[in-house]
């Protein structure tokens, strides 16, 4: 019997005669999380504009005629969402902002550094 493991690997390089794709640059978590809850908050206020102006008439939960309550209804969650998201946004720019002032110190402890703390910190 042969050996397939490595076929689809070998195939591709191989075949195609393309070289591989350069490594793209990781981002951290932290950066993906917060850029994503700014995409979120910003979705959600201009979900809230568009409602408030009135271009948004009813929500139309469920198979049977919208409560005309319902816009009102969804306002306010989206008000509280955003409220929710912003504070993580916060969290999460000062766990960033606290791992950033640990790194300094410890790039200051000897023997690595000098011993000095830095003007920033």
């Amino acid at each position: 019997m042969s050996d397939d493991r490595n076929s689809f690997s070998e195939s591709n390089d191989q075949g195609s005669g393309n070289s591989p794709s350069a490594p793209r640059r990781p981002l951290s978590l932290g950066e993906n999380h917060i850029a994503d809850l700014e995409r979120l908050i910003s979705s959600n206020e201009n979900l809230i504009e568009a409602m408030e102006a009135a271009r948004i008439i009813s929500m139309g939960y469920g198979a049977g005629p919208s409560d005309p309550r319902s816009v009102s209804q969804e306002i306010r969650r989206l008000r509280k969402k955003n409220e929710e998201h912003r504070s993580l946004v916060r969290m999460e720019k000062a766990i960033d902002h606290r791992n950033e002032a640990q790194a300094d110190l410890s790039r200051q402890w000897l023997p690595h550094g000098n011993g000095l703390p830095t003007r920033r910190i």
